[in-house]
């Protein structure tokens, strides 16, 4: 969470309610999306899902909390966490239908590597972009 009004020209929850309705949102959110996968009857989808909530969750304690020597290592690890990890599994959680261990690590692999791409093109338009540009 961080303290913006507007994301792609949409107010945010945070800035329509408060931050801890903001927090809960995703709580919800995350908790509907476990009860739907559990109907699945698919335990790996399960586990799957679980490494992201707790991805996400260490990724922002060290936000709030970790400064290191190596800033873009530091950076890229928090990106993995907050962000990749969610598509990375995502992809990973696909290909389970596949049954091919290779292709789960292609999979998880291509998600970790497109979700940090996100970010990085993502953080960059913050730096380099207006909020009008950006929508």
């Amino acid at each position: 969470l961080d303290s913006a009004d507007t994301r792609r020209a949409l107010s945010t929850v945070n800035s329509l309610f408060n931050e801890k309705v903001a927090i809960l949102s995703g709580d919800y959110i995350i908790a509907r999306a476990t009860s739907k996968l559990a109907r699945l009857g698919c335990s790996e989808t399960i586990t799957i899902l679980s490494s992201v909530i707790r991805d996400l969750i260490k990724g922002e304690i060290q936000q709030m909390t970790h400064v290191g020597d190596d800033m873009f290592a530091t950076y890229l690890d928090k990106t993995y966490l907050k962000t990749a990890s969610l598509i990375a599994h995502g992809c990973q959680a696909v290909a389970l239908n596949s049954a091919n261990p290779d292709l789960q690590h292609v999979a998880y692999n291509y998600g970790r590597n497109l979700g940090i791409a996100f970010q990085l093109i993502d953080d960059m338009l913050d730096f380099i972009s207006t909020a009008e540009q950006l929508g």
